[in-house]
């Protein structure tokens, strides 16, 4: 054999030997997989033949203890949170824990305001469960012995009568189980009696043992370190007062300032309460966020650039929210605010917040002084989760609990407060004097808009060179003198009223007729609302999409509307309707909500022209294929011939597609809600014109379809009387 046939052999020995090696260490592997697997704890000798039923069930432990502490886990440690109080999804804060969503789980305060918001004292309360077990029995609301009972219960479920096992005679007895919480590890010892047979054999089985690697009691000292901390330093509200600092200034376009003085003549900045009410709201939602503990392992510090503006007070207040343990803390934490209702009061008068001002015009000199200080009362829940990733074989575990912060008179409430009385609304100013009001005596009424019904208990507030007195409040009439200004504005305000603004000149010289003032007043009404639409369809030579809906008129090709039917929006589908009451005499209305699908909600409105929009959103994707195209294009030396060349337009996908809307926006097109409507309709359908492109086959969507869209404005307008809102 030649020198190159002895090398041949060589290599082939030793691809043999690699093949050999590589089959032995797949055998190896997979017996110590298959050990892996099947190994459990021995409790007691279980016989070969039983050794399938045996890991059945402690599978299902597993399982069951697996779900019973997601569900502990979600709910602040109880599995069944109603034993702990009540909860109000309209009203988290004068509740004992958080309901995410009406009918939703609960989520109970480890530390909270018991006693009623409005009222005069601070209680503190906390509904932690304890981690260990008690005296045992029903009424120990211990994790464990919740844990314990829950097994006992759920187990069967899983177990399902042993339907895999029919070959086997299986009498099962009491379950009896016991949790212990370690420190890294939770453990399930369960006494389950099984008496097995087949045959002429029997056997018994009575103990079996699972352990679950998630370190509860470490996540749960954490939670009580935090609620500790926040009841001691009042961290969450710290942050909160300073949030509001520096999101306030003598600004209508800024939340009202805690403390704040100008020196301007016949100028004052006023804030509508509902609106900072809804400015605090976006605040807590986009900044309790920013919370989070040094050395967790979702911490993160943000570093501003020295060149933005504010620096340093941006830096400071970042700074601020965050926590430090002084150790390392190996989990998650995060803090949420979600848009829950929270409790907002503020020393308003009649629904705005003012300052007291003062103007004195003396011999051509003109001073004047305005004195802000808003007095904040604010509750609202805070949602803390700890998240541990590794847990349960890496597929996490997260503990989730809520706090409530208490902010009473423009600071953090302490527990067993005493609240000092509201300050005063109105405070009487030089121009606001009883003696300063020497005008002619006018009669003030005020009337229902709708029935001319007479309005008692209406507050009368008399506006001029900045600065606002309060005059009464009328019984069915009020006669009344006011103090002398030129460019003068009376303003009535009533609880369930639209706020009516009268422009009056108590100096001018008036005939007693003239006297008699009657303002009509727009009641509010709360009516149910839905949104329906309506197809701009795309036709293609004659055929439209969807066609049984839209008959094809000719051989068009193009997007056409037809005004009818009416469609009820799809369970993918979201629509967001804004509104905005025109007027220049009442007090501003907007309205905003959004539906999905049938859903219908309840909102409050008042007869008037509004200005409308209307976004129809779909959460599905939308998907326009690529597409090649050519064209012929000159060619030749002199251009004279011609040849086609091709592109390829590329696909274009839409994770959530913008599907139109209505725009009704000018002066021509604003929607009237008449009295008759709203006072006795049962509802409003507000009607979007969707761009039906998802009707249409992919294979025939082109990228100028989505032109269409930006159609929607003019196209509202256009067929606005088969978009207007119906009235049922």
């Amino acid at each position: 054999m030649n020198k190159r046939g002895q090398i041949t052999i060589f290599i082939i020995i030793g691809i043999l030997i690699v093949f050999a090696f590589a089959f032995v260490f797949y055998i190896y592997s997979s017996a110590v997989e298959k050990k892996e697997i099947t190994a459990r704890p021995v409790i007691e000798e279980v016989p070969a033949e039983l050794n399938p039923i045996a890991l059945y069930v402690e599978d299902c432990i597993k399982q069951t203890a697996e779900r019973g502490l997601i569900k502990i886990g979600e709910t602040g440690g109880y599995l069944n949170p109603g034993i702990t109080g009540s909860f109000n999804h309209e009203d988290p804060t004068d509740s004992d824990g958080l309901l995410m969503s009406e009918g939703g789980r609960a989520v109970p305060y480890w530390l909270y305001n018991k006693e009623p918001n409005a009222g005069d004292r601070i209680e503190c309360a906390s509904l932690i469960p304890p981690l260990k077990r008690e005296a045992g029995g029903a009424r120990d609301i211990s994790i464990e012995a919740q844990l314990d009972r829950y097994i006992n219960q759920e187990l069967d479920v899983c177990i399902n009568d042993f339907e895999m096992f029919k070959e086997f005679a299986i009498e099962a007895g009491e379950i009896d189980t016991t949790t212990t919480i370690a420190a890294n590890k939770i453990t399930f010892f369960v006494e389950y009696p099984l008496d097995i047979s087949r045959g002429d054999t029997s056997s018994r089985i009575r103990k079996f043992y699972v352990e679950l690697d998630v370190p509860l009691k470490q996540i749960y000292d954490l939670a009580q370190e935090l609620t500790a901390l926040e009841s001691e330093y009042a961290f969450i509200e710290g942050n909160t007062l300073s949030l509001l600092e520096t999101f306030s200034a003598v600004d209508s376009s800024k939340l009202p300032p805690m403390t704040d003085s100008t020196f301007e003549f016949g100028k004052m900045v006023l804030w509508p309460a509902p609106s900072v009410e809804e400015n605090i709201r976006l605040m807590l939602s986009s900044y309790t966020s920013l919370l989070r503990v040094y050395q967790s392992d979702n911490f993160y510090r943000h570093k501003f650039s020295q060149g933005d503006a504010l620096y340093e007070i941006k830096q400071r207040v970042y700074d601020n929210m965050i926590l430090d343990l002084q150790k390392p803390v190996p989990f998650e934490v995060k803090f949420d605010y979600l848009d829950w209702p929270f409790y907002f009061d503020a020393n308003d008068n009649a629904g705005v917040i003012m300052p007291q001002s003062a103007s004195v015009s003396y011999m051509g000199l003109n001073f004047g002084m305005q004195r802000y200080k808003t007095v904040y009362d604010i509750s609202y829940p805070v949602m803390i989760t700890i998240e541990d990733a590794r847990a349960l074989d890496s597929q996490g575990y997260s503990f989730t609990f809520a706090l409530e912060a208490n902010i009473r008179n423009n600071r953090a409430a302490a527990c067993g407060e005493e609240l000092p009385t509201a300050l005063e609304t109105f405070e009487e100013s030089l121009m606001c004097n009883q003696n300063q009001r020497n005008s002619a005596e006018y009669s003030l009424s005020v009337k229902d808009n709708y029935d001319s019904s007479d309005l008692s208990r209406v507050q009368v507030v008399f506006s001029a060179m900045g600065e606002d007195c309060f005059i009464a409040e009328t019984a069915s009439r009020l006669n009344t003198r006011l103090p002398v200004a030129y460019g003068g504005l009376l303003t009535f305000i009533k609880q369930g009223y639209l706020a009516k603004s009268i422009p009056i000149d108590t100096k001018e010289e008036i005939s007693a007729g003239e006297r008699n003032i009657e303002a009509r007043m727009d009641k509010l009404s709360e009516i149910t609302v839905g949104v329906m639409k309506k197809k701009l369809s795309k036709c293609i030579a004659g055929i439209c999409y969807p066609g049984s809906r839209f008959p094809a008129a000719g051989t068009g090709t193009g997007w056409i509307f037809k005004s009818a039917p009416a469609y009820e929006l799809e369970d993918n589908e979201e629509a967001v309707v804004t509104l905005k009451r025109i007027s220049s005499t009442d007090e501003e209305l907007s309205v905003g909500f959004s539906v999905t699908g049938t859903e219908e909600k309840t909102i409050t409105l008042a007869p008037g022209r509004y200005e409308l929009d209307v976004q129809l959103i779909r959460h599905e994707g939308v998907k326009i294929p690529a597409e090649v195209r050519c064209e012929d294009v000159p060619s030749g030396t002199l251009g004279l011939g011609e040849k086609e060349e091709c592109f390829t337009i590329p696909e274009t996908v839409f994770d959530i597609y913008p599907a139109g809307g209505v725009n009704f926006d000018t002066n021509d097109t604003y929607w009237e809600l008449k009295p008759n409507n709203l006072y006795k309709g049962n509802k409003i359908n507000f009607i979007a014109l969707e761009v039906a492109l998802p009707d249409v086959p992919e294979g025939l969507r082109k990228i100028e379809d989505i032109g269409q869209m930006g159609a929607v404005p003019e196209l509202s307008k256009e067929h606005k009387k088969a978009l207007s809102p119906r009235t049922e």
